[in-house]
This record gives C-alpha cells, sequence and structure tokens, in this order.
C-alpha cells in the first residue's frame, strides 16, 4: 500500500520533480520496510525456540501425561460400569489370542505386567488350544507368538470337550464366551472383524488391544448399554409390586381400614364468599369540601395525639413536691 502510494506520488511529478515533493510518502515507505524486517527477525527466532529439542521433549512429556490420565480414567469408567451391571470382579479373566501375543512381541509389551497396570487389578491369563493350534499352522514368523502363548493357562474348548473338529481361533473365542459371557471373560485381540462380532452377539464383552506400545480398553458396545438400561427400568419399575402391596393390605389390615375413605381424597365444597367483600360501598362525607359563603373551602381539622402522655403529669407532680 506505502509502495502504490509512493508510486503514485512519482508518476504524477514526474515533470517537475524536485526535492521533498514525496518525502511524506517515502517515509511511510521506510517505516513500513522496517516493521516487515523485524517481524521476520522475530518470526525466525521463536521457530527456533519452538524447534529446540528442550521445548520439544517438555511438551511430548506434558501430552504423554495427559493420554496417560485420559486412558486411565476412561477404563475406569468402564470397569466400574462392568462391576455394578455385569457382575465384574477382579482378578479379571483375560484371554488372549495370537494376533495379540504377536503384536505384544513386535512392540516389546510385557503382556502380565501392562494389563495388570492399566486396569489396576489383579488378572488371569488364558489361551485356548485352538490358538496355539492356529499358531502351530502359521509357521515360523509366528513362533515367538507361539512361546508367549504358551506361558499361559490353557482352557478347555467346548468343541474340542465335545470330540468335534478344531476351529479357527475367533470361532473358538466366540464359542468360548457365549451370548450371555457367563463367565466374565475379557478378550484381548487385535482382529477387528472379531471385536464386531463379539460386540454385535454378546451382551458384555469387555475387549482390549494394542495400539502401537499401549493397551487400550474398547468402548462398550451398544447391546452392553441397552441391557443395563432394561435391568434398570425392571428394577425402578413400580407397576408390578402394586398388586402385592394391595393384597398384602388386604389380607394384613382390618376390614374396617380397608372400607374407610381416603380422607386426602375428599373433595371439599365451595365455600361462601368474604361477607366483608359483599358490603356496599360508603358514601364519603362532602360536608368537608363544601365552600363557604366568601368562596373559599373549609379546612378540617386535625387532631393532634398527646405524645408526651402521662409521664409528663408525673414529671410535674415530681417538680411540684420539690418546690414545696
Amino acid at each position: 500500500m506505502q509502495c502504490a502510494a509512493y508510486g503514485r506520488c512519482v508518476s504524477k511529478h514526474a515533470e517537475d520533480i524536485r526535492k521533498g515533493v514525496c518525502e511524506k510518502e517515502f517515509l511511510e515507505l521506510i517505516a513500513c520496510i522496517r516493521k516487515v524486517i523485524t517481524l521476520r527477525n522475530l518470526s525466525k527466532v521463536s521457530k527456533s525456540v519452538f524447534f529446540s529439542s528442550e521445548f520439544r521433549n517438555q511438551n511430548y512429556q506434558d501430552h504423554t501425561v495427559k493420554m496417560k490420565i485420559r486412558r486411565y480414567k476412561k477404563a475406569q469408567r468402564v470397569l466400574s460400569f462392568l462391576k455394578h451391571n455385569f457382575s465384574f470382579v477382579a482378578p479379571y479373566r483375560i484371554v488372549v489370542d495370537g494376533t495379540f501375543c504377536q503384536a505384544a512381541l513386535e512392540n516389546k509389551v510385557n503382556i502380565r505386567e501392562q494389563i495388570q497396570k492399566y486396569l489396576q487389578e489383579d488378572v488371569l491369563i488364558y489361551t485356548t488350544a485352538c490358538v496355539l493350534q492356529e499358531l502351530e499352522l502359521l509357521g515360523g514368523h509366528f513362533h515367538g507368538a507361539l512361546l508367549i502363548a504358551k506361558q499361559y493357562k490353557c482352557l478347555k474348548c467346548k468343541h474340542m470337550v465335545q470330540k468335534e473338529k478344531p476351529c479357527s481361533a475367533s470361532m473358538c473365542l466366540q464359542k468360548l464366551v457365549g451370548k450371555e459371557n457367563s463367565k466374565k471373560y475379557f478378550i484381548a485381540t487385535q482382529d477387528k472383524d472379531l471385536r464386531a462380532d463379539l460386540n454385535e452377539k454378546v451382551t458384555a464383552c469387555p475387549l482390549l488391544f494394542l495400539q502401537q506400545k499401549v493397551i487400550h480398553l474398547d468402548r462398550l458396545s451398544q447391546v452392553c448399554k441397552e441391557k443395563a438400561d432394561r435391568e434398570i427400568e425392571s428394577k425402578l419399575n413400580f407397576e408390578s409390586s402394586k398388586d402385592t402391596v394391595a393384597m398384602l393390605k388386604f389380607k394384613l389390615l382390618p376390614k374396617s381400614y380397608s372400607e374407610k375413605k381416603d380422607e386426602s381424597f375428599i373433595r371439599r365444597k365451595p365455600k361462601a364468599p368474604n361477607p366483608l367483600s359483599c358490603l356496599k360501598k360508603k358514601k364519603k362525607n362532602m360536608m368537608n369540601n363544601m365552600p363557604r359563603s366568601d368562596g373559599r373551602r373549609t379546612r378540617r381539622r386535625r387532631r393532634r395525639a398527646n405524645k408526651r402522655g402521662n409521664n409528663m403529669n408525673a414529671v410535674v407532680q415530681d417538680a411540684s413536691s420539690c418546690l414545696q
């Protein structure tokens, strides 16, 4: 803007240009250029401070602490919901599959230690025979995950007890949990399809998964929340208890009490109006306002109350007695 103003001034006085013609515009242009240079220098300094190692490390540490607090609070909210609505109690029973063991191996995560630290309770970690068999069939790349899974107690699958054919690990875990999850299992898996199936089909099945080096407790499914709401409504529903209360009243209380009408529901008759409100209006005394023969109105006499009262008489009597 200042540059354009200086250019217009110079072009206007091009023929008779002399000293001091466009001095004002020139000084404004110089001031603008100096301002731009100082701003650029300040931005370079602020960038160097922002990208310094100390500044980045401090911000990173603050951010990680905040994220850790949020993660722990979220886990405690989910656990308290499961405890109060579905009777989950410590020590929690956690079933791991091959994908979770492989992710823990790649990220160098100690499963038992990190889960106990995250849930802040004791845990019992299990796996199934189908999970071990699947890891054995997958071969060398999953050999480390197989060794990790073998450390934990192996649960007997229902289909293995019934001498059926072994199935995939995901199907085995679904059959192990069932529709109600009566044994209160936590499932630790990286399989997104398995987590989606368990959320849709099982009422209360908490899910654990690894995100890089951090363990997360998945959100509760809509099915789980709806069932908890239904149970709360059934506990708070008083319609079914009304019949039992009426029956107990009929059995225990005497007949005279049951036949007696409730006085709180007796309809009261409308009362008569206040008799003072029905009185006719009194006519005002117009004699005081009547004009006299000389044209002036009569003045009303005011009577002032004797504020001194009997105290003044007592004082006078005392004074007279003293004079005598």
